[in-house]
Formats: C-alpha cells, structure tokens, sequence
C-alpha cells in the first residue's frame, strides 16, 4: 500500500527538502509538494512528484486576515500558518 505524503515549502527553501522527498520516494511513497514557485528552482527529482505552486492556490482570505508576525525570520510564523 502506497502512502500518501504532502510536503509544504513556503517563503524559504529548506534545503532538507530534496532529501525527504528521496526518500519517501525510495520507499514507495507518492509525494505532492507546495510550494512557492519562486522556489521551484532548488527542487530535484520534479517529474517523480506531484507539486502544487501556492499560486494555484486561492489564499486571499489567508492574506487578508493573517495578523501573525511577518518579519520574524522572513515570516515563520506567517508560513507555519499557511
């Protein structure tokens, strides 16, 4: 059985994320990524995923009430949320 797993990368890439995604992969997992598009760029391993950009994504309600700290650590606390 095939497990479903959902990564979500925001404001920051982390470089940790290609090495969860090899091995999920490794182990049979299908893996669906979001991810801001800007981010894209450092993904490896893109045509054995699924990725959803956040600009697919309608987050206007999110962003119009969002009242969390924006400028600690590039919006952490913003993109744990999202």
């Amino acid at each position: 059985m095939e497990n479903q797993v959902i990564l979500v990368n925001l404001g920051i890439y982390q470089d940790y994320t290609n090495d969860n995604i090899f091995n999920l992969l490794k182990y049979g997992n299908n893996v669906i990524l979001i991810i801001d598009e800007n981010l894209l760029q450092f993904v490896e391993n893109k045509d054995k995923i699924k990725i959803i950009k956040t600009s697919e994504l309608d987050l206007t309600y999110f962003e119009k009430r969002n009242r969390l700290n924006t400028t600690f650590r590039q919006g952490f606390w913003k993109n744990c949320s999202k």
